[in-house]
C-alpha cells in the first residue's frame, strides 16, 4: 500500500507500472549491513554510551559496560540479564530515526541489488557490482570519504521536535430531525447561542459529596477551655461549666485545677479530648468505596460512619492487623456473619461498601446549579496541560498547573488558557504543555545551545513539574524495588530518570538543577529548528 502510494507521487506520465522505478524496497537487513559498514554502529555507541555509565555511577557497579582498549579506548555497553528481554540499545534514542533516513538516503539501486542478490546467495555473483561498490573484504565504499563523521557531527546537532497540538474545545454543530413543509423528515442544524465541544475528559467518573466530619482531638486544658461544649467527657464539661456558674473566668478555672494538681476524678487532665469539625479546619469530601484489601488501620480512619469504623477496626485486629487477610471476599463474609462480635454484641447490617473521606484540594463542582453544585470531581489523569511559570519584579519565579476546568471557561471566553497575572501581581513569563521543549542553561551562554541540555516537559500537578532528556525514547533501566536491591551496591536505584522511584521523569536535570527554575522555553519548528528562546 506504501509503494502504491508513493508511486503515485514520484511516478513519471510513460510509466505504467503498479510501482514507480524510482521507488526501491529497503529492508531491515539491508540497513544493518550498511551501518556496519559505514561505521555508524561505533558513532551510535559513542552517541548513547554516557545513559550506560551514568547507570553505572547511580548503581555503583560495572553491569552496564566498562572501558576497553581496542585500536582505541571505547565504552563498551552491556545490560544485565534480568533486563535483556525486549531491549533494543537502538530504539533507546528518537535520533534513531535520523540514522536509517540517512542510511536509506545513500543506499542506491545498485548496492540494494547487490545485497539482495548476496543475500539470495545466487550462482550468479554480481561481480561487476561488487567491484563497483566494494572496498577490500566485501565492505560497501562510503557514500563520501568523511561520510562517518559528517554523520556523527549531524546526529549530535539534532533537535528532536515532538507533535504538540493542544486541542481542548472547538466549535460543535448539533443536527435534529424534523419534518419540512410537505412533510417530509430532514435534518436540521441547530441554531442558538454558541456550542463547545470539549475535546478532553473533564473528571474520573468518581462523584464525591461534601462532609463535616467530627473527630475528637487531644488537646491542652487551657485550649479546651476556649470551646467548652466541644470537650468529650460529659463529666468534666458539667464540672467546669458549674465553675462557670460561679463566675469563674478562664484564668480561675486553670489555677482551680493547679490547685490540685492538674487532676480531677482520679485522672489527669493536662491534655484533653475535644469534638472538632472538618470545616473549621480544612474541607472534605467522601464518596462509597467497596471494601477491599486497601483498607488498612489508616485508611479505616478516613470512614465517615464512627460506628463502621469501629467495628472494621475490631475486626482488623481481631485478624492481626493484616488487611490481605481481613478484607478478602472470604474475610469479609467472615465479618459479616459474626458482626455482632466486633460491634458490643450488637446488631448492624451486612458492610460491604463504606464512605471514605478525603481532603477537597483540587476537586470541583459538576455545575453551579441544583445538585450539581454539591457533587464534587477530580480532574483525569493526564489532562493538565498547562503549566504556568510566573515572575516577580524581583526575578523570583513561581509556578501552577492550570485545572482542565478553568482552561475550558477561558477558552470559551476568547481567552488564552493560562491567567496573565496571579493573585499576588507576578506576570506570566511563559507556560509549558506536554512534550514542549525547554533548555536548561549551563553559565551565561547566549546564542550557543548545547543540545544535551535541552529537556522535554512530561506532566506536572500544582507547583511540581516533570521532564525527561528530550532524545530519550526508552528507557535503559525500570525495574522495581526487589530487583533494584539485587542490581545495586548502594542507593536503591529503581529507574533510569526516577531514581529511587519507578516514574520515568524527574523534576531535576540530570546534572542536579530544578528544571522549572532556571529553563529557558524552546519553540521549534517540526526540523527541530529553534525558532525562539523564552528567557
Amino acid at each position: 500500500m506504501v509503494k502504491g502510494l508513493l508511486s503515485n507521487i514520484v511516478r513519471t506520465a510513460e510509466e505504467r507500472e503498479e510501482t514507480s522505478k524510482f521507488v526501491i524496497s529497503c529492508t531491515g537487513r539491508i540497513t544493518d549491513r550498511l551501518k556496519q559498514d559505514w561505521g555508524l554502529n561505533d558513532v551510535w555507541n559513542s552517541l548513547v554510551y554516557t545513559r550506560f555509565k551514568r547507570l553505572n555511577e547511580l548503581t555503583e557497579t560495572e553491569a552496564f559496560g566498562h572501558w576497553q582498549d581496542k585500536d582505541r579506548r571505547v565504552f563498551q555497553t552491556s545490560v544485565p540479564l534480568e533486563l535483556q528481554r525486549g531491549f533494543s540499545k537502538k530504539r533507546i534514542d528518537h535520533r534513531h530515526h535520523a540514522m536509517d533516513a540517512l542510511v536509506i538516503a545513500c543506499a542506491s539501486r545498485n548496492i540494494i541489488g547487490y545485497l539482495n542478490n548476496e543475500s539470495a546467495e545466487s550462482p550468479e555473483k554480481r561481480e561487476d557490482l561488487r567491484r563497483k561498490l566494494c572496498d577490500k573484504n566485501h565492505i560497501i565504499r562510503k557514500p563520501w570519504e568523511s561520510f562517518t563523521q559528517d554523520a556523527r557531527a549531524a546526529l549530535e546537532d539534532i533537535v528532536v521536535s515532538f507533535k504538540n497540538y493542544v486541542r481542548i474545545i472547538n466549535k460543535a454543530t448539533n443536527y435534529y430531525e424534523r419534518y419540512d413543509a410537505d412533510g417530509r423528515k430532514t435534518k436540521a442544524e441547530q441554531k442558538g447561542g454558541e456550542m463547545w465541544a470539549v475535546r478532553k475528559p473533564m473528571h474520573e467518573a468518581t462523584y464525591y459529596g461534601k462532609v463535616n466530619l467530627r473527630r475528637k482531638e487531644r488537646v491542652s486544658l487551657k485550649a479546651a477551655l476556649e470551646d467548652i461544649p466541644s470537650i468529650c467527657n460529659r463529666d468534666l464539661r458539667d464540672y467546669i461549666n458549674g465553675l462557670v456558674e460561679k463566675h469563674f473566668n478562664k484564668e480561675q478555672v486553670l489555677a482551680q485545677f493547679r490547685s490540685v494538681g492538674n487532676r480531677w476524678n482520679k485522672q489527669h487532665i493536662d491534655k484533653v479530648d475535644v469534638w472538632r469539625f472538618s470545616d473549621g479546619k480544612e474541607e472534605m469530601v467522601a464518596t462509597r468505596k467497596p471494601l477491599d484489601t486497601s483498607f488498612d488501620a489508616k485508611r479505616i480512619e478516613a470512614v465517615t460512619d464512627t460506628g463502621i469504623q469501629r467495628i472494621l477496626s475490631n475486626y482488623l485486629e481481631a485478624k492481626g492487623g493484616d488487611p490481605k487477610i481481613a478484607f478478602t471476599p472470604e474475610g469479609i463474609a467472615d465479618m459479616n456473619q459474626h458482626i455482632t462480635a466486633y460491634n458490643n454484641g450488637k446488631q448492624h447490617k451486612p458492610i460491604l461498601k463504606v464512605r471514605v473521606s478525603t481532603k477537597l484540594g483540587k476537586k470541583y463542582p459538576v455545575g453551579q446549579t441544583g445538585c450539581k453544585a454539591g457533587q464534587f470531581v477530580v480532574a483525569e489523569a493526564g489532562t493538565n496541560l498547562y503549566f504556568a511559570v510566573y515572575e516577580d519584579g524581583e526575578g523570583n519565579r513561581s509556578y501552577d498547573t492550570i485545572p482542565l476546568n478553568e482552561a475550558v471557561e477561558c477558552l470559551k471566553q476568547g481567552l488564552p488558557p493560562v491567567p496573565e497575572t496571579r493573585e499576588k501581581g507576578d506576570r506570566l513569563k511563559f507556560y509549558l504543555s506536554p512534550n514542549d521543549l525547554v533548555y536548561v542553561p549551563a553559565g551565561d551562554e547566549e546564542n550557543e545551545i548545547d543540545r544535551e541540555r535541552i529537556y522535554k516537559f512530561v506532566d506536572s500537578s500544582g507547583t511540581t513539574a516533570n521532564f525527561i532528556p528530550h532524545r530519550t525514547a526508552g528507557l535503559i533501566y525500570n525495574v522495581d524495588k526487589k530487583l533494584a536491591e539485587a542490581l545495586c551496591n548502594g542507593s536503591i536505584i529503581q529507574n533510569e530518570y526516577g531514581v529511587g522511584s519507578q516514574q520515568s521523569k524527574n523534576q531535576k536535570a540530570l546534572t542536579g538543577e530544578m528544571v522549572k527554575a532556571v529553563c529557558w522555553k524552546l519553540e521549534v519548528d517540526r526540523l527541530g529548528n529553534i525558532l525562539r528562546i523564552i528567557k
